[in-house]
């Protein structure tokens, strides 16, 4: 992988968009999470807020100054990962600091059962009223401007318990600011937050989490794609399926930029969407044709040659096979050539850290783990897809294709 490329602490990237580093470099956030300032005017958007590092608050102030803001009027979150969530708590205490006799920002989500109740505890154990809006709220209410959907936004229903209803003083003391804005709002698919000359299309597309979100800013055909499309190298995924769909959904905007939650803004947006989705079908193509092919085959061809990742040679070999150490160590002690297990008909059999051997044979071992959680995931979607089929032989599973799509 190339080198990351510098970014800006803070950067200007269109009228309507400033980009603010979350100030969380690493391995899997590369140049750290990007968070973004969107719209004109006083009143502005933040997308995504960081993972909490002490030096990100003060870097959105000075741009937020820099811009003339006088208020996030919305917080919206792209999904549930730490890295984009865990600053949400203190930027919301410093804005109830900075402001006590204002409403907090509407905070946005699409609602994810597993993780979010986890993330309105940790505000309401900072004193943040941000919770589910009782059953009733006011026609007039200001969250409900934010979004045009069908009906009004959702908000947590399943925090909705128990709730005293919120006062409606236009004047909360700073230790009980529970207006009308202190929800957070589960974002529909489609629904629209229109600010000053800015319009942005909320689009729901899972795979990479499921309740991942991406923006589409209308006047100026931009995508903001989360963790869906990085800046730099791929991203990971939670479900294939759904990846490639939400992939296929973003190519069809036909947008003019990207700006992902990590990384460099990407300039070529169908080239890269494009790219994405091949990588996977062809990653998908050669688990398929494996899986129509004899394992100790592919698996003699995959490591003849020298032994990879800096390792002496298989069973001594220097061309890495040959001799009964090639079953005992390729094939993980599981059966000599002569009794390896067939599916129905006589159909190949593959373990998925077979298939790993072979699709990673020229990469260190030491990677081989991460490979074989994505090839896992590969094969689920073609499970899903009716194109994969499992077979459970003495307690191992094994991998094969349909008896309808055999070769």
């Amino acid at each position: 992988m190339d080198p990351l490329a510098a970014l800006p602490l803070v950067e200007k990237m269109s009228s309507r968009v400033f980009r603010v580093l979350g100030m969380n470099p690493g391995k899997f956030t590369l140049q750290g999470t990007n968070t973004y300032i969107i719209g004109h005017g006083p009143r502005r958007i933040l997308l995504d807020t960081g993972e909490g590092k002490p030096g990100y608050i003060p870097l959105l102030d000075a741009a937020l100054s820099h811009l003339g803001v006088s208020r996030i009027s919305d917080i919206i979150m792209t999904h549930w990962h730490h890295d984009h969530t865990g600053g949400l708590p203190p930027l919301l205490e410093r804005l109830r600091a900075q402001h006590p006799q204002s409403p907090l920002p509407k905070v946005w989500k699409r609602f994810n059962s597993d993780r979010d109740p986890a993330l309105l505890k940790k505000l309401a154990d900072k004193g943040l009223h941000y919770r589910s809006e009782p059953s009733s709220i006011p026609a007039t209410s200001t969250a409900l401007t934010s979004g045009d959907t069908s009906g009004p936004p959702r908000a947590y229903e399943s925090l909705a318990k128990n709730l005293e209803p919120m006062p409606t003083s236009t004047s909360p003391s700073p230790s009980t600011v529970t207006s009308t804005d202190s929800v957070v709002w589960d974002i529909a698919d489609n629904q629209i937050f229109r600010g000053q000359d800015t319009t942005l299309h909320a689009l729901h597309t899972p795979g990479h989490t499921t309740d991942h979100m991406a923006f589409y800013l209308e006047e100026e055909r931009a995508l903001f794609s989360g963790d869906c499309v990085l800046g730099h190298g791929t991203a990971v995924f939670e479900d294939l399926h759904q990846y490639i769909q939400s992939l296929k959904r973003l190519r069809q905007y036909d947008a003019l930029c990207i700006y992902p939650g990590h990384g460099a803004v990407v300039t070529d947006p169908s080239a890269t969407l494009d790219a994405y989705i091949r990588h996977r079908m062809d990653r998908e193509e050669e688990i398929i044709h494996l899986l129509s092919s004899q394992p100790t085959i592919a698996l003699g061809n995959a490591l003849r040659g020298p032994a990879h990742d800096g390792e002496e040679a298989l069973n001594g070999n220097t061309d890495g096979y040959g001799g009964d150490g090639f079953h005992q160590l390729l094939l993980g002690q599981l059966h000599p050539i002569s009794d390896r297990p067939t599916g129905p008909g006589g159909a190949p059999l593959w373990t998925s850290r077979e298939l790993v051997q072979v699709i990673y044979a020229k990469y260190p071992k030491s990677l081989y783990d991460a490979a074989e959680a994505s090839v896992l995931l590969h094969l689920a979607k073609l499970q899903y897809e009716d194109r994969a089929d499992t077979v459970l032989v003495e307690d191992k599973t094994y991998w094969t294709l349909p008896e309808t799509r055999r070769r």
